[in-house]
């Protein structure tokens, strides 16, 4: 739970960092947007970048240099912050420009994605973040929610404890968490229901001294259960 708790806080103090970081971005494009002046400007080079990603793969991309006049005769040439591949425009096509009139070389070309795309960029982050963020979190308090519930209004069983199990489906740096697998047998169906732990990120054996565990289920649905596990020392985050 508490790995939970602080990884979402930070993957949502990151979202809303990046928001904020954005909507400066979008009042800077706007105010950009009403000052500038607009003109036309000529392709005169594609210059190719290339980029290596994580994994070592390599790609390529073109920006245009783009030359324009200002009214008052000055050439001006800038590159474009957006590149393509394959090339957005060709050498030798006229481009609509906007400019700053108090500083020419802050220009851009006139297009949706030229223009937005910072604000687009950290926009999409910020809601990715966000969104992964507050998603944990509301899980975690959903959770701890129907901990207290079951707590209080679920049906107390005593489980036979079973063995300590890793958790494969889930790795932070590297690492697996344990889980306390326990069962019951019910007296009236003669069915064994088999219960699991939450995640515990250190390995329990050491403090399992019963071979009882308490879990608490919802007596409409023993699928929706929670073991109570307050025996064990508290779980701290995993490290290398």
């Amino acid at each position: 739970m508490k790995i939970i708790k602080i990884i979402s806080t930070l993957f949502s103090i990151i979202g809303i960092g990046l928001l904020i970081a954005s909507l400066f971005i979008f009042n800077h494009t706007r105010n950009f947007i009403k000052k500038s002046s607009s003109t036309t400007g000529t392709v005169i080079e594609l210059l190719q970048e290339r980029s290596t990603s994580s994994g070592g793969s390599t790609s390529y991309a073109y920006y245009p240099w783009i030359r324009f006049e200002t009214e008052d005769g000055r050439s001006i040439v800038f590159k474009s912050a957006v590149g393509s591949n394959p090339p957005s425009y060709r050498v030798g096509e006229e481009v609509s420009v906007l400019f700053d009139p108090d500083n020419p070389y802050n220009a851009k070309i006139n297009s949706f994605f030229s223009v937005w795309l910072g604000f687009i960029i950290l926009s999409g982050l910020g809601v990715i973040f966000a969104g992964i963020g507050l998603g944990l979190l509301s899980a975690h308090l959903y959770s701890k929610k129907k901990i207290e519930w079951l707590k209080q209004n679920g049906r107390k069983l005593i489980t036979d404890f079973e063995s300590v199990e890793l958790n494969t489906s889930v790795k932070v740096n590297g690492r697996s968490p344990y889980k306390i697998i326990s069962q019951w047998h019910d007296p009236v169906t003669h069915m064994v229901h088999v219960f699991e732990s939450e995640n515990i990120w250190f390995n329990p054996e050491d403090f399992i001294t019963s071979e009882s565990i308490a879990v608490y289920v919802d007596p409409g649905n023993l699928k929706r259960y929670y073991m109570d596990i307050s025996f064990l020392p508290e779980s701290g985050s995993p490290h290398n």
